[in-house]
């Protein structure tokens, strides 16, 4: 074929997914093996995930990071994918709607890898088109839809103990700890809060203690993912809510969305 061609490329994807040894290994071969000029390997690898990943091969008192640059003869460091982007085309809803600005936060902590958007992807859109229906308007509504949402959806695909937990009625204070890292779950939050004791909306300086906004959470949770409905504590949670009983609770435990009007 060297009239058509004189060089040969070969690509090596993801091989920081490999088992530590099959990636050695490989690593290994592939440079004693393919030496003339006319062969070209191009790797494409979380360099840093691989170092992990062969200190945990070799022990902690390796050099990681300098055993693999021994393999190779240059480096091309990619900068990060918009993830959204690649998939869609278009990049994450840039608006200032909780859900959007909530979710934006998630992807950005979580570094959704484009697999993991990917798989995400639709059911993050179909929560927020339902964000969009009509209902009766309510405060705790808007939380539930907003803020409770994205956050399942995230929980779903990284850890389905804990989202089982969750809707299980298992755990109601954990779905508060985990969202009350981002700011746009303690925004909406506060107003909320304010709200729901004030008739007035939040103006960003009415101080709302960490306390009220873990109770309101976790009221919302026990009117959604209780199993006993005619306990005290459902009674008391749907009392200081307001929660409405329009509200599909199914939707939040099977994530399941309702098409649009």
């Amino acid at each position: 074929m060297r009239e058509v061609a004189n060089k040969l490329v070969i690509i090596i994807d993801e091989l920081d997914r490999c088992r530590p040894d099959f990636a050695v290994r490989l690593l290994e071969q592939t440079k004693s093996l393919f030496q003339s000029d006319n062969i070209i390997v191009i790797i494409s690898t979380d360099s840093l995930q691989l170092a992990h990943a062969i200190a945990g091969l070799y022990g902690p008192d390796i050099d990681s990071q300098h055993f693999i640059e021994r393999f190779f003869d240059s480096r091309l460091t990619l900068t990060p994918a918009d993830a959204c982007k690649v998939i869609t085309g278009e990049p994450q809803h840039s608006t200032s709607h909780t859900y959007d600005l909530l979710r934006r936060e998630l992807s950005n902590a979580h570094n959704l890898a484009i697999r993991d958007y990917a798989r995400l992807h639709e059911k993050l859109e179909a929560g927020r088109a339902y964000c969009d229906m009509d209902d009766d308007g309510t405060v705790a509504s808007s939380v539930a839809k907003c803020l409770f949402i994205p956050l399942l959806i995230i929980i779903q695909g990284k850890d389905i103990e804990l989202f089982r937990a969750i809707t299980g009625g298992s755990n109601y204070d954990v779905l508060y700890e985990y969202g009350s890292k981002y700011s746009a779950f303690n925004n909406h939050l506060n107003r909320a809060v304010v709200f729901g004791k004030t008739g007035q909306r939040w103006n960003g300086k009415d101080e709302v203690s960490e306390e009220d906004r873990r109770q309101y959470v976790h009221d919302i949770c026990v009117w959604l993912f209780s199993p006993n409905r005619s306990s005290q504590e459902y009674n008391e949670s749907f009392d200081r809510v307001g929660m409405s009983s329009g509200l599909d609770r199914s939707v939040f435990t099977t994530l399941r969305f309702p098409e649009g009007n």
